[in-house]
């Protein structure tokens, strides 16, 4: 809104300059573009012979100028003008100017009595002469005549100048006011001209003269001086004489330029001013300031196209000077309420997604590197490690960090990747044994080396240092290690495009609030691909539908759930319920809203071709108290989950199954799990124990789920103890597992709701065991018992096999 109040003050301002023609003499030097660029008239057109005679002839008595106007008056001249009077007896220029077909003007001097007033540059003997028009040049702008000469005030009396007066009396209908010579007959050479000595020797041809007014005026061999017209050029100049005939034949021929009047300028000054606030307004700023330029530029077209065409002055300056400042001034306020609104959007953005959205790590060059090297060392027993990064398109390596070691214990210097210990590295693919890379360590430390590579781009190499005894201990540190490089190498790989413009989310410039964005930017385009790569590779066929049935987010499983049962472009939650719980209509509906408006937990078997699942609806919606009515993305609807179960009609099934061989499988999945490597697994029991009469999928995945479950809370460090031995009971022969260890526990009662109450449990593991210990200890008996501050106990008996 300043904007366009301060372009209306400066539009006023530049229409009042127009008002008074300030600007004219500039648009007078643009019209002239208009008058070179025209094309020439054709010499037929001429209205007007110049008849070139020298002063000394002027000045002379002997001169027989009646004569000679009479010659030409019988050659087939219209008329006669003289541009000066001729020297003769006062009786003769009497009897000369009493015919009515010879015109005589007299020159304008300034009265050196009143500069301010002008006189007749008349001899005292022709004082008593009747002189009905004069000659001038008329006005200027800055030293350039384009005007017509018009009226004149002389002495107390106005007399008009000798070419409106030979116009109206040829027949021509001269209009009032301004107006400009059309110089487009060409330039001076053109003119046609002939001399006072052709006149006098009758060399002259009709032809020349026919249907022409003859204007007679004295010229110097000596020094001519040159008026300054649009034609003028260091080439070209026009005298006082072709000056006046140029602007004598303009009237005879009727193409006398005209303009608009001022208070059409200033029309024309609001008309640019209301197109310039709406390009401004309403136009982006890069299209915004392309049609403004546009229209500027049409605009000018316009006023040179108009001189030669339509002999029509349009005063465009004050107008393009208006649509200019308005652009600018409206542009500018533009810009200035946007970056407002910006900084105030980026800093509100900025805390908003700062309070909810927790950055995944430091991408400041100054700390990223120490924190990738920290959290490394906070999962892997490494005694020393160095991090080589590779610059892109560069063979060398520069050390970007280092952990329990200094630079000097290097050993290699010149970091080339084509030497032999990276070559050794990039084509192995386990960590590669280089003993001599790293200098001083202790005696039992192995030095390995991984390269660090992102989609097929190696991007430096991880060399560390760790106890040899551990990984001869620790089969499974190898896999750990390359699963660990290939992280550390997505992790580089974010960092460099987030500190990269051109592929990231960092600003070019130094913007605090822009970086802070920017920053957070990052952590929400993480946590998406890591929300979507989680969801999408859930084993658990899973959907989420809005409060109206529509599909919001489905996984993979859930797609080939839908692929098989039902078609997916028809799918929403009511029909889901139909078609797998084979529940009608009315029931889908009635169960949903109990659901989502009742707080219900929904659960019914469900079908789809052989297989068989759990069908458990869930309502997604926030807590009153933290919810508001401002917070519009917040997600209420139905999450839809397919558990999947063993075939109601199937018979039991049981296969022998080694207890050893199950345990030994469980715990090796669990301990090469980073997070337990400092927990011990003791086992005790004897090793000839007859097989179990089990599932062997089933049992296996339900004892790990365990030991998991008492890794996780169990004190750390920490010792898992497992029991096993034979018992008899009732008669027959039962395989007994017992499990401990020293945790934190829960109450009793929390586990009771945890493994048989309505709520599903947080814990991974207890979902596990709650949704497993039916198939997997069907024939034997399952004991979990925790207390609060002692940990968990368990203990499995299974029949053995017959």
């Amino acid at each position: 809104m300043a904007g366009i109040v301060q372009s209306a003050l400066v539009a006023g301002v530049i229409g009042l300059a127009g008002w008074f023609s300030l600007f004219q003499s500039i648009d007078g030097r643009i019209a002239d573009q208009g008058v070179r660029l025209s094309p020439v008239q054709a010499d037929g057109q001429r209205q007007v012979l110049l008849v070139e005679a020298p002063v000394e002839a002027f000045v002379s008595p002997e001169t027989d100028w009646p004569a000679l106007a009479a010659r030409l008056l019988a050659l087939g001249a219209k008329r006669v003008a003289f541009t000066a009077l001729p020297t003769l007896e006062p009786n003769r220029l009497a009897a000369l100017l009493s015919n009515p077909l010879i015109d005589a003007a007299a020159a304008v001097d300034v009265d050196p009595a009143n500069p301010d007033r002008k006189i007749l540059r008349v001899p005292p003997a022709l004082a008593s002469i009747d002189i009905g028009s004069v000659t001038h040049l008329g006005p200027s702008g800055l030293g350039v005549h384009r005007h017509v000469p018009g009226p004149v005030a002389v002495a107390s009396s106005e007399l008009p100048s000798l070419e409106l007066v030979v116009a109206q009396h040829a027949g021509r209908q001269v209009p009032s006011g301004e107006l400009f010579v059309d110089f487009s007959t060409g330039p001076p050479e053109r003119l046609p001209r002939a001399t006072l000595e052709q006149v006098r020797t009758g060399k002259l041809i009709p032809e020349a003269v026919r249907g022409r007014v003859a204007l007679v005026g004295p010229v110097s061999n000596r020094f001519e001086a040159s008026v300054v017209t649009p034609l003028t050029t260091r080439q070209v100049a026009v005298s006082e004489l072709e000056f006046h005939a140029y602007a004598l034949d303009t009237l005879l021929r009727g193409t006398a330029g005209r303009t608009i009047p001022a208070f059409a300028e200033l029309a024309l000054v609001a008309l640019g001013w209301l197109a310039a606030v709406g390009i401004a307004i309403y136009l982006p700023f890069r299209k915004a300031w392309i049609t403004a330029t546009l229209l500027g530029l049409g605009i000018l077209v316009l006023k040179v196209a108009l001189v030669p065409l339509a002999h029509f002055h349009l005063p465009v300056v004050a107008m393009l000077l208006t649509i200019a400042v308005t652009t600018v001034a409206v542009l500018h306020d533009k810009s200035r309420r946007e970056a407002r609104q910006l900084r105030s959007l980026l800093t509100t953005t900025s805390v908003a997604l700062a309070n909810r959205w927790a950055a995944d790590a430091p991408m400041d060059d100054k700390v990223f590197w120490s924190h990738l090297l920290a959290m490394v060392d906070q999962w892997l027993p490494l005694t020393r490690a160095v991090l080589l990064i590779r610059d892109e398109g560069k063979d060398q390596l520069r050390l970007q960090g280092t952990l329990r070691c200094v630079p000097e214990q290097i050993a290699d210097r010149r970091r080339d990747l084509r030497r032999p210990p990276y070559e050794a590295a990039r084509s192995s693919g386990t960590p590669h044994p280089t003993p001599s890379f790293l200098l001083g360590g202790e005696a039992d430390e192995q030095v390995l080396m991984l390269p660090l590579r992102a989609s097929e781009q190696l991007l430096g190499f991880w060399v560390f240092g760790v106890d040899a005894d551990r990984l001869s201990l620790r089969p499974t540190l190898a896999d750990a290690f390359r699963r660990v490089a290939d992280e550390m190498a997505e992790s580089v790989r974010e960092h460099r495009a987030h500190q990269d413009p051109a592929t990231g989310f960092k600003p070019a410039g130094t913007d605090r609030e822009l970086q802070r964005l920017s920053d957070n930017l990052h952590a929400i385009d993480r946590h998406f691909r890591l929300s979507e790569h989680i969801f999408m590779g859930l084993r658990t066929p899973t959907v989420v539908f809005d409060l109206f049935g529509r599909t919001i987010a489905v996984n993979a499983r859930m797609k080939e759930v839908f692929t098989r049962c039902t078609d997916p472009s028809l799918v929403n939650a009511p029909h889901l319920l139909e078609v797998l719980c084979q529940l009608p209509p009315a029931g889908a509906r009635e169960a949903l809203a109990a659901v989502m408006f009742e707080g219900h937990e929904f659960e019914h078997t469900a079908r789809c071709d052989e297989d068989r699942y759990i069908l458990r609806a869930t309502a997604l919606r926030d807590a009153p108290a933290v919810r508001g009515p401002q917070d519009a993305g917040a997600v209420l609807g139905l999450q839809l989950e397919l558990l999947p179960l063993a075939r109601p009609d199937a018979p039991a099934h049981s296969e022998h199954v080694h207890v050893w061989d199950a345990l030994e499988r469980a715990l090796g999945r669990v301990a090469s799990l980073p997070q337990f490597d400092s927990l011990e697994f003791e086992m005790d029991g004897p090793r000839d124990l007859p097989p179990l009469a089990a599932r062997p999928h089933a049992f296996t995945e339900a004892v790990a789920a365990v030991m998991q479950l008492l890794a996780e809370d169990a004190t750390l460090p920490g010792t898992i103890s497992v029991c096993v031995n034979e018992v008899q009971a009732e008669g027959r022969s039962e395989v007994v597992i017992q499990l401990a260890a020293r945790g934190f526990g829960v109450p009793a009662e929390a586990l009771s709701a945890a493994l048989d109450g309505p709520q599903t449990p947080a814990s991974g593991p207890l979902r596990k065991i709650r949704s497993l210990r039916q198939a997997a200890f069907r024939a034997g008996s399952f004991e979990l018992h925790s207390e609060l501050g002692q940990g968990y106990r368990v203990r499995i008996a299974m029949p053995a096999a017959l």
